[in-house]
């Protein structure tokens, strides 16, 4: 089991892949090759940022951020979303699924978008 220290620290963004319903690899909206800061602090918070590194279309669609305060709840990391790029995320819980291997932090999320399921997975490594 993960203790809520071992995610304390900053976290560089090392791969943002979607996948459609049949589990296919698509481009995230950042594009192919994003980057990304993504810090736990030790008091609760937690502070991302993912920009877009590609020929970028207009800012809206280049850039997410959004700040809050975090907890584990099991295999899951919960993003209490207090501030974000997206008007429709504060007071909204980002909830993650997470895996842990040394360095490196693997974080996806299951949604649906435009009617379609999609699947995330965000690649971090430490530092």
């Amino acid at each position: 089991m993960t203790a809520t220290t071992d995610l304390i620290g900053h976290w560089r963004l090392h791969s943002f892949v979607e996948f459609d319903e049949e589990g296919n690899p698509k481009e995230s909206p950042l594009g192919g090759s994003p980057r990304g800061s993504l810090y736990y602090g030790a008091d609760g918070y937690v502070s991302v940022h993912i920009m877009r590194t590609d020929s970028a279309p207009p800012p809206a669609a280049s850039y997410i951020g959004y700040t809050g305060r975090w907890r584990l709840a099991g295999d899951q990391v919960v993003h209490e979303v207090r501030i974000a790029t997206d008007p429709t995320w504060p007071g909204s819980e980002q909830v993650r699924d997470f895996s842990l291997d040394g360095d490196e932090l693997v974080l996806g999320r299951t949604d649906t978008v435009d009617g379609e399921p999609l699947r995330a997975r965000l690649v971090w490594h430490r530092g």
